[in-house]
């Protein structure tokens, strides 16, 4: 990994998050997450996974395990 650059991983629960009609968080909202909070510490573009992912599914109970990990290079 170069400067800069970060590894995201993630369970399935993450990714097929339904919202109320049943549609999937999916891999582009995961994106388009991660693209809105890169320049921050890896801490914090976790937490807002699952903020994001949380609030998709109008914070209903997991249905699944939702695991993320994010790794950030800084130097």
């Amino acid at each position: 990994m170069r400067p800069g650059e970060l590894l995201v991983l993630c369970t399935d629960g993450i990714l097929e998050r339904r919202d109320l009609s049943g549609e999937f968080f999916g891999v582009e909202r995961l994106r388009a997450t991660v693209r809105e909070t890169q320049g921050q510490p890896a801490e914090a573009i976790v937490e807002r996974i699952f903020d994001a992912s949380s609030r998709w599914g109008d914070g209903r109970p997991w249905e699944d395990d939702a695991t993320a990990v994010v790794l950030k290079r800084d130097v």
